[in-house]
């Protein structure tokens, strides 16, 4: 019964450790967040850019 309750304490130690290794510091999420910041901006300025270029071709078309 000994053997069987050490075996049960360490899987259950083990367990949780396993559960709480996948947990990211500040800084990594910040660095996330910046990256995925940036990458908005630039979709949105590139989407303002291609509406400005297409009205300076509508405009020279006429």
């Amino acid at each position: 019964m000994k053997k069987f309750t050490t075996i049960f304490v360490l899987a259950v130690a083990l367990a949780f450790t396993a559960c709480n290794s996948d947990k990211k510091s500040e800084q990594e999420i910040d660095s996330l967040n910046q990256t995925s910041a940036d990458s908005l901006l630039n979709a949105a300025l590139e989407a303002d850019t291609t509406l400005t270029d297409s009205v300076v071709v509508d405009s020279l078309a006429n």
